[in-house]
């Protein structure tokens, strides 16, 4: 026995299609939506490599500032012996206070970035540069950089996708109200030799039969108000998306201005204490050479190192806090596939 029914849709209101282009509207909101994962973690890697480098930097600079510091202790100790009248066994004791404080968080800032892409912390890491580059980047105007981002941006194009999915799937809750109208061809066929045929119009032979017909005809579901409930529902949740999406049209281009800004602010910075350390350098040889001459106090030595090393500390705070503003700005526009 042989029985089939085949039935193709003629009109459905756009239920079928409008929950089709809703399904495919999905899939590339979920696409963005790891994409946006993505994003996030090459900033978070480029912010920890950046804090490592800086750490590298300022294990340099702590170096040479104690190397400083060995070189003033020693010029002291050379005219306590010789008995000159601007130094004093008091100018080793501040020397030495000085020179403890001297610290390094270059292992610290290794093991963070280790965690951060998943490296053993026993296994060796070796980054292309040993410090960050001091070239300022050549910025776009800055409505460039807001124009992007509302075209690239991963949470835009999520959330635009599930407004438009959005938008289908409240399509199809209102065609739901509608009837389906549909084709449809239907067949049975059987056979049973040692069965005695039975003719008969008004009884049917279950075991020696043959029919098929073609046939059109319309569905209807009356939900009593069930239907209406779930279009209101659909509706709402459309409403919700898109203020969501206005949401985020507003707040992302506020926060890519605010990262260009930074930027700017943190390359000037990083630029006047650059001038610094130069200057505090040239204060350390200046000091160094009075002291000599028994012009100078070891204090006036002292002072000169001590603000070599925190111009140095704010230059590398500078430094590093202008790349970690380029890497959020690329972030902001979606510019996260580019390598470290």
């Amino acid at each position: 026995m042989f029985d089939f029914v085949i039935t193709q849709p003629l009109y459905t209101f756009g239920k079928i299609s409008n929950r089709k282009d809703a399904a495919a509207l999905g899939v590339e909101a979920r696409t963005a939506a790891r994409e946006e994962q993505r994003n996030k973690v090459v900033l978070n890697v480029k912010e920890h490599y950046y804090a490592y480098l800086v750490a590298l930097h300022g294990k340099s600079a702590a170096t040479e500032a104690d190397d400083y510091i060995k070189d003033a202790t020693r010029r002291i100790k050379r005219l306590i012996e010789l008995r000159a009248k601007n130094a004093d066994p008091g100018d080793l004791y501040r020397m030495e206070a000085f020179a403890a404080m001297a610290d390094s968080g270059s292992r610290t800032a290794c093991v963070a970035l280790k965690k951060t892409i998943g490296l053993p912390e026993n296994e060796e890491f070796r980054p292309k540069e040993t410090e960050l580059p001091k070239n300022p980047a050549k910025l776009e105007p800055e409505g460039e950089y807001v124009q992007r981002a509302l075209e690239r941006r991963p949470e835009i194009i999520q959330v635009k996708k599930g407004v438009e999915a959005g938008g289908k799937l409240a399509e199809a809750a209102r065609a739901d109200l509608y009837p389906s109208f549909f084709a449809a061809a239907a067949g049975s066929f059987a056979g049973a030799p040692e069965h005695q045929k039975f003719d008969n119009t008004y009884i049917p032979d279950e075991f020696n039969h043959s029919y098929a017909g073609v046939f059109a005809g319309a569905q209807w579901h009356l939900d009593f108000g069930i239907g209406k409930g779930k279009l209101d529902k659909a509706g709402a949740e459309y409403r919700k998306m898109r203020a969501t999406q206005e949401f985020a049209e507003r707040s992302i281009p506020v926060e890519v201005v605010k990262y260009y800004q930074d930027a700017l602010e943190a390359c000037e910075s990083y630029a006047a204490y650059e001038e610094a350390v130069v200057g505090s350098r040239r204060w350390i040889v200046t000091a160094f050479s009075n002291f000599d001459l028994g012009i100078g106090a070891a204090r006036d030595m002292l002072d000169a190192i001590d603000r070599y090393g925190k111009n140095q500390g704010e230059y590398l705070k500078a430094l590093c806090s202008y790349h970690v503003a380029l890497a959020r700005l690329d972030y902001a526009i979606s510019k996260g596939r580019d390598t470290l």
